[in-house]
């Protein structure tokens, strides 16, 4: 649910509101599942938990349109 709503923020047609709705609605998903994905991960690694991911896909990602990165990262 969280990435399709992430998604729609693609789509030029958008105002401010319905940007800022697509994206507490994102937040509001992602809010019930993040906490319990980083406890799994944080009891599954003690060492070395990073947040490397973000960096590589910025590095990967640096020619790139910001809706198409959007899209990469949503599906």
């Amino acid at each position: 649910m969280a990435s399709g709503f992430n998604l729609l923020i693609a789509f030029e047609s958008n105002t401010l509101t319905t940007l800022i709705g697509f994206r507490y609605v994102t937040g509001f998903f992602l809010a019930g599942i993040y906490p319990v994905g980083m406890k799994i991960a944080a009891d599954y690694y003690e060492k070395g938990l990073g947040t490397a991911l973000d960096y590589l896909l910025k590095g990967l990602t640096a020619g790139f349109s910001w809706k198409l990165v959007l899209l990469i990262t949503s599906l």
